[in-house]
């Protein structure tokens, strides 16, 4: 028996079917191909495409002159809003800088200086404000100190003004001779000098007089006086001018006091 020899192309039959059928999956393949290219570019070339690609560009071109107008007011909406925010800002700034001194005032300073010199300016302020406090403090127990002593003076004036009241006695020994006696304190010598005066004036003169003193400090007065006038005088009217004068300097005493606690008052102020 003859054994069978392999081809003398030198690939087995395996082999050679194997490319039988990748050789004509690759002829179908292009085939395939050719057939879509040639689809394609019918398509490309029916008048419906071209109809349907301008209607595309059109619509496309619309959308986007539609959406222009919105995105430019978007835009000068948000350059407002920007131009907004920087005017409060710089306005804020511009206060925080009007609280500086006059010094700083006058200064072109930046932001980030002007921030920087708040910030010291601060603790600056809250000494100067501690000082002023202290100094109020002061100022008001001095002016109570003031306020007591004078309501102590006050008081002690009245004491005395009490106890200088001039006591007036009128005794008419005839129709020309007139006996006044007086009894006030010992400072108040010039009460008396104005007693005189109005002796005079209503038309008295002074014959004789006396005085002598007690020991809690009291003078008394013994007037020897003529009528000189030639009407008779009204001895309690005239003993009422006497006892007005004593009103009249206590009221006085009393202003004076007033005023020189108001100038204190105003000048502790």
């Amino acid at each position: 028996m003859l054994t069978i020899s392999q081809p003398f192309c030198g690939y087995p039959l395996e082999d050679l079917r194997s490319r039988e059928v990748l050789l004509q999956n690759t002829m179908m393949y292009d085939n395939l191909a050719e057939t879509e290219t040639s689809a394609e570019s019918l398509l490309n070339n029916s008048p419906t495409f071209h109809h349907q690609k301008k209607r595309k560009q059109q619509e496309d071109q619309d959308g986007c002159s539609n959406h222009e107008p919105v995105k430019m007011a978007k835009k000068i909406n948000h350059n407002a809003s920007e131009r907004d925010r920087r005017k409060k800002i710089n306005g804020l700034y511009s206060s925080l800088r009007s609280l500086l001194p006059p010094a700083y005032q006058e200064k072109k300073l930046s932001i980030p200086a002007t921030v920087s010199r708040v910030l010291k300016y601060i603790p600056e302020l809250l000494k100067e404000l501690e000082a002023l406090a202290q100094k109020k403090e002061c100022l008001a127990r001095k002016l109570s100190d003031q306020e007591n002593s004078a309501s102590h003076k006050r008081r002690k004036l009245s004491s005395t003004t009490s106890s200088t009241s001039l006591i007036v006695s009128l005794s008419q020994l005839n129709d020309r001779e007139v006996m006044i006696q007086i009894t006030t304190m010992k400072s108040s010598s010039c009460l008396f000098a104005k007693v005189l005066s109005k002796l005079e004036q209503n038309g008295l003169v002074l014959l004789d007089s006396s005085c002598f003193e007690s020991s809690q400090g009291r003078v008394f007065y013994n007037l020897h006086l003529e009528v000189t006038g030639a009407q008779a005088t009204d001895m309690e009217g005239l003993k009422r001018q006497l006892v007005s004068l004593d009103e009249n300097q206590e009221e006085l005493l009393l202003s004076n006091f007033k005023s020189i606690g108001q100038l204190a008052e105003i000048f502790y102020k």
